[in-house]
């Protein structure tokens, strides 16, 4: 006659099942969350990008037009993709800056050199008014969707005359 001990330590099937349950949804949820916070930030960073690159570019096309005295745009024609604007120094030089979109980065040329002060802008467009440049930019990352922040301003423009 075979005794079974009711005493046995160790896990039944239906035990280990269950637990394995458990756990398959507790990992799951932990990857979840992991790949959520990583998507989360990563279009914190697109924002922050975006909003970065509208700040460069309005610091130097302010600054500029504040300063010039003569420009490329022709009052009341409409916008155009790109802007020159021309100011004498303080020695008495012209000096001139040159706005243009080249792909998705925003130029700055002077003195023959040229930075990019913008990235990831997807269209540039200025205008002249009665007296006031008005100019409007829009950035947004390559292949981010729904990332993208547009802005219109104006400056006065100090006209030759």
């Amino acid at each position: 006659m075979t005794r079974k001990n009711h005493n046995q330590s160790g896990f039944m099937l239906i035990e280990l099942l269950i637990a394995g349950t458990i756990s398959s949804f507790i990992v799951g949820g932990l990857v979840t969350a992991i790949i959520l916070i990583g998507n989360v930030t990563g279009q914190g960073n697109d924002h922050v990008r975006t909003l970065q690159d509208i700040q460069s570019a309005t610091h130097w096309i302010t600054k500029d037009a504040q300063m010039a005295g003569v420009t490329d745009l022709v009052e009341g024609t409409g916008a155009v993709s790109s802007m020159d604007l021309g100011w004498i120094d303080d020695d008495g030089g012209l000096q001139t800056a040159s706005y243009r979109l080249e792909g998705s980065r925003l130029l700055r040329e002077q003195d023959d050199s040229s930075i990019t002060i913008a990235w990831y802008i997807v269209e540039a467009e200025f205008s002249l008014s009665e007296g006031l440049i008005t100019y409007r930019l829009e950035s947004g990352p390559p292949g981010k969707a729904g990332v993208t922040k547009a802005v219109t301003s104006t400056v006065a423009f100090r006209s030759a005359g």
